[in-house]
């Protein structure tokens, strides 16, 4: 009997040390990374903004998750998350600050949950548009992009697609989940009262597919959604909505001499093509660095700082590989 308490209080000490390393240690990564975040920014003078779109864009602050702290060492292109407002307000600032020459877009979108949404990214493409309207460049790569991407870098004064990349353009769909068969094999009932027939809240509970109206109004939803995306598109590009909408039904993956040839795209190149020419407009030709640039995410401190009045200086961290 001696012995099994002896082990038991061995085992809770052993398990109560362990768990004060991992306290120490999480809030020890905390620490320095609220010293890295709080470490001063500096916007060089003729630089691009490097707007990577590897994130997800949702309404709401980013939530910190204490597993992904070390996500974030272990994987330096780990999908960030950003604040809309953030966002939108580092564009609209970048379209007016003397510092910055331009904007260069590129990555490709993580949406998680509901971010990254149609109304997030047309606020988000509206202020792109400020900057183009600001009379400033909006450079935008495309290797393999989807429907976010191409929505948002339509508006790009030099919108550019790698010679063997893709566009994306399958259209909109909505996947409902529908629950019945999985509460009838559990044995649990669900009793509901419902005037009319476009009631579809409750289906997912008592059918195993899609009602026919609620068929018809989604459908009616996803072409409203649709001939939005296209028309903002063709808008954009100076093409028809038809002629989009003829490269999207002919063109399963748009390719570079299609996507050239109905002017969905201005140009083809390589990315280090791009980068090159980036360094040329930044005064960097012969460096073995990359073009001057800031990212947008550090860019957020400055023009959160200084619209509250502080002046940010400092090194913003060594140039990006991009």
């Amino acid at each position: 009997m001696k012995t099994f308490f002896a082990s038991m209080l061995g085992t809770i000490v052993a398990l109560a040390l362990f768990s004060l390393v991992a306290v120490v240690a999480v809030f020890g990564v905390v620490g320095v990374m609220a010293s890295l975040g709080n470490k001063p920014v500096v916007v060089e003078k003729g630089s691009y903004l490097v707007f990577d779109l590897n994130a997800d864009i949702s309404d709401a602050p980013p939530q910190v998750n204490p597993l992904e702290i070390f996500t974030a060492f272990d994987q330096p292109d780990h999908p960030k998350a950003l604040q809309l407002r953030a966002v939108t307000r580092a564009l609209h600032a970048a379209a007016k600050d003397d510092r910055i020459l331009g904007v260069f877009v590129t990555g490709r979108m993580v949406p998680n949950n509901y971010g990254s949404s149609l109304a997030a990214l047309k606020e988000v493409r509206a202020a792109l548009g400020a900057v183009s309207a600001g009379g400033k460049p909006v450079i935008a790569y495309l290797s393999n992009a989807g429907t976010r991407e191409i929505y948002l870098s339509s508006v790009a004064t030099d919108l550019v697609m790698d010679p063997y990349g893709q566009v994306s353009l399958p259209g909109l769909a909505s996947e409902p989940m529908f629950l019945a068969g999985a509460l009838e094999k559990l044995g649990v009932g669900v009793q509901v009262a419902r005037v009319g027939k476009y009631k579809s809240a409750v289906e997912p509970l008592l059918r195993e597919n899609l009602s026919p109206e609620n068929r018809e109004q989604l459908q009616a939803l996803l072409d409203d959604l649709w001939v939005a995306v296209r028309d903002d598109i063709a808008k954009a590009r100076e093409i028809t909505p038809v002629a989009l909408q003829a490269l999207v039904d002919r063109e399963g993956y748009i390719r570079p001499a299609p996507a050239l040839e109905a002017k969905l795209v201005h140009r083809t190149a390589y990315r280090d093509e791009v980068v090159a020419e980036l360094k040329a407009k930044t005064g960097r030709t012969e460096s073995k660095d990359s073009f001057k640039q800031i990212s947008l995410v550090d860019y957020t401190r400055v023009s959160r700082d200084s619209s509250a009045g502080t002046e940010v200086e400092g090194k913003a961290g060594a140039p990006s590989k991009k």
